[in-house]
């Protein structure tokens, strides 16, 4: 009777937790790899983020200019830009003369009648160290000196004489050679176009000054007088 019950008992089912479940080398390989793979994503994006972020361009502000300071426009500065001009405003005429002495009207040699050549350099201009300014607020007004007196150079060895056969001759004394030069001098100042040569300095004079003062008007007018 004892038997019957003890064969018709079924075994208890023994029941595991899963903590209880021992891990097998297999599930601890596939833990290492997981772990693994996160690292190396980890670093390649650290790695990458750095390398974009060399790449991006540095904004460097750019030093400014120091402001050069504007000068005043003084008489004295506009004085010392113009005073060196007066050589380019002088207009020069290269003259080749001829001239006829009849009657003794040129006293010097033993001829009465003769003809001479000669040539000379004529120059016109300003001396523009004498030059007036006045500044205003509206206006910077320059008023030209007179202009200088024809300075005429006659060349001594150009001068030559002819008599009525056009045999050449030379003077024979040092007072011949002077009259000789004052004689032409008094021919170029009678017979050289010196009227057009002012003009052509007065023209140079104007147009030189335009030119250098423009940059010293800050909205003035320029007035040459």
């Amino acid at each position: 009777m004892n038997n019957l019950l003890n064969r018709d008992r079924t075994p208890e089912s023994t029941s595991f937790s899963p903590v209880d479940v021992p891990s097998t080398p297999h599930h601890r390989n596939n833990v290492t790899v997981i772990i693994s793979c996160i690292t190396i994503i980890v670093v390649a994006l650290v790695v990458a983020f750095s390398i974009y972020t060399l790449k991006q361009p540095t904004s460097v502000a750019e030093p400014q200019p120091t402001p050069v300071p504007t000068p005043q426009i003084t008489n004295t500065l506009l004085a010392g830009k113009i005073e060196g001009m007066s050589e380019l405003t002088t207009a020069k005429l290269s003259y080749n003369g001829f001239l006829q002495s009849a009657d003794g009207n040129i006293p010097f040699l033993t001829k009465k009648t003769f003809f001479m050549t000669y040539h000379a350099d004529v120059k016109v201009g300003f001396d523009l160290s004498a030059v007036e300014i006045e500044i205003s607020d509206s206006a910077i007004t320059i008023t030209l000196p007179p202009m200088n007196e024809p300075e005429i150079t006659i060349d001594p060895e150009s001068i030559k004489f002819y008599n009525k056969d056009a045999a050449i001759f030379n003077w024979t004394t040092k007072e011949d050679a002077v009259e000789a030069i004052k004689a032409a001098t008094a021919d170029v100042n009678e017979n050289a176009d010196i009227a057009s040569l002012k003009e052509q300095s007065d023209s140079q004079a104007r147009t030189l000054l335009t030119s250098l003062l423009k940059d010293y008007l800050d909205g003035r007018n320029l007035i040459i007088n």
